[in-house]
């Protein structure tokens, strides 16, 4: 005993036509295009969200930055104090220190 079975030839006896075959290419494609969407809608809504939410967290660095930078420009401008205490250095208000510009120009032009 061989194990084959006497009931057929053993191997298909008919062949699959094109016809048969050809709804396969637009339902391949249809898939393939499917696919491609949801993959391209997921990763571009991903991607906004990250990127919104970057800029949320960036938004709020950067004003505590500039909040931060505005103190101290404000309180260099506009206060007195010790540039140098060693060198006897002080820093004044840039107001007066125009109106002092302003004054010695206009002596060092008066006749």
């Amino acid at each position: 005993m061989s194990g084959h079975s006497s009931h057929g030839p053993g191997h298909e006896t008919t062949d699959v036509t094109f016809n048969q075959g050809i709804w396969l290419i637009p339902l391949s494609m249809i898939l393939l295009l499917t696919y491609v969407l949801v993959c391209l809608f997921g990763a571009t809504s991903s991607l906004s969200r990250e990127m919104a939410r970057k800029q949320t967290m960036g938004a709020e660095v950067g004003h505590a930055q500039l909040t931060g930078l505005r103190e101290h420009e404000d309180s260099t401008m506009h206060e007195y104090g010790w540039m140098d205490k060693d060198k006897g250095t002080v820093k004044i208000p840039i107001e007066h220190a125009m109106e002092m510009m302003a004054k010695e120009a206009a002596q060092t032009k008066a006749p």
